[in-house]
């Protein structure tokens, strides 16, 4: 009797009602054991493993990649061999197989196509024991792959598949069909570019902030900050060997002055505004794959060295594609800095269901005024985006001034 494979587990610790299939790592027809990797989603911007719950045969996929699901959504149904048999019977005469461009075995992980060394006796590994690195996964999604394509490549001799197993694929399948006429006689102009999935986190994120545009009615203000004395006080500092980012003095004065501010952190609930008590602030961090935002909860109750080490902590897991579901959830306001990229201003998207993100530009050196003399200023632009429907113009505005006084006389940060 066929078994749903579902996705659950995972909406009791988001707010996320949907989850987006990023990549399968199993077709239809080949054998899984209770365990295996099946599929990974994307939730909160977090991938999240699928297992197959039971030893059988994948006989069927029910949700493609890019495709929107709901907590408890089949997935994919398992299956005896008799049972995919049965189905491909049916099938057959409708829908004729066609090769593909490398076997993939349904036992022992076929050699036919794979450039490799003669195995010893005893090495062969079957499909249902292969298994995929984290920087695998991540090439098998870019390329649309799945597990097996790369397993029968190399012949059944490795157990685990890394990135550059998967590379070793791409060259090969490009190769072959380079070398090949009939692939070459449909491929569009080479002036024209070629076409990458729209998929996986990318597409996460393309949707998120599209219905963020969509449903609120944003608006971004911009201010100037004169951080000479921020930036005089954390040399000193780094001097002496604290070494505290601009990042984590910013998130300390957005959390000491936010509370003063509470409909710039809090959610449109229907029609009740939630005014949030604490601060679970989101950090925005750049990935190759796109931009990730984890959570420090609770960060108005931290010291700024507290704050510092948090960041730190969560950006590292984060470059590591090791944020989990609820390291990635719960932000209430986020601070998103492209100084380090050179930009001065910028309108930075806001983060559903939050109200409001603070943008951080780079620093500046101009000539002002300190202490009645001519001196070179540390200048710093901040750019807050906000919903016009919670909140407007002047508290947002305030909220803004009172960021930039606080970064202005740093004293009360550093405290």
């Amino acid at each position: 009797m066929a078994i749903d494979v579902k996705m659950e587990g995972w909406a009791d610790k988001s707010e996320a009602d949907e989850a987006a299939v990023s990549a399968w790592f199993k077709k239809p027809g080949a054998p899984v054991r209770q365990g295996d990797l099946l599929a990974e989603l994307i939730v909160e911007k977090v991938n999240l493993e699928v297992e197959a719950p039971a030893d059988g045969i994948l006989l069927e996929i029910k949700a493609d990649v890019g495709q929107a699901v709901t907590p408890g959504a089949v997935l994919a149904r398992l299956g005896t061999a008799e049972e995919w048999a049965i189905l491909q019977s049916r099938q057959t005469a409708a829908f004729p197989p066609t090769p593909a461009p490398f076997p993939v075995a349904a036992g022992p992980v076929s050699q036919a196509a794979a450039p490799v060394a003669a195995q010893a006796p005893g090495q062969t590994v079957t499909l249902a024991e292969v298994v995929a690195s984290p920087a695998a996964k991540r090439l098998l999604r870019e390329n649309n792959l799945t597990l097996e394509e790369v397993a029968a490549f190399t012949g059944g001799t490795v157990r685990r598949i890394g990135e550059e197993e998967v590379k070793r694929y791409l060259g090969a399948r490009a190769e072959a069909g380079a070398s090949s006429p009939a692939a070459g006689a449909g491929a569009a102009p080479s002036e024209e570019g070629k076409l990458v999935p729209y998929s996986g986190l990318r597409r996460v994120i393309g949707d998120r902030m599209a219905r963020s545009l969509r449903e609120m009615a944003q608006l971004t203000i911009s201010a100037e900050a004169d951080i000479t004395r921020l930036v005089d006080r954390r040399e000193a500092l780094k001097a002496e060997g604290t070494n505290l980012s601009y990042t984590a003095l910013i998130a300390k004065a957005v959390a000491l002055t936010l509370p003063r501010h509470p409909y710039l952190n809090a959610a449109l609930e229907g029609d009740s505004i939630r005014l949030h008590s604490k601060l679970n602030l989101g950090i925005a961090v750049n990935l190759d794959e796109g931009l990730v935002v984890p959570v420090i909860p609770d960060a108005g109750s931290r010291s700024v060295a507290e704050l510092a080490a948090e960041i730190q902590r969560v950006s590292d897991l984060a470059r590591r594609h090791a944020l989990t579901i609820e390291n990635n959830s719960g932000g209430t306001f986020t601070i998103t800095n492209l100084g380090t990229s050179g930009v001065d201003m910028f309108t930075p998207i806001i983060n559903p269901p939050q109200v409001a993100i603070l943008g951080v530009g780079r620093i500046n050196e101009r000539a002002g005024i300190i202490d009645g003399k001519i001196a070179i200023c540390k200048m710093l632009w901040l750019s807050l985006s906000f919903d016009h429907r919670i909140a407007d113009g002047a508290p947002a505005a305030a909220f803004l001034k009172d960021v930039r006084l606080q970064l202005e006389s740093p004293g009360e940060l550093f405290n």
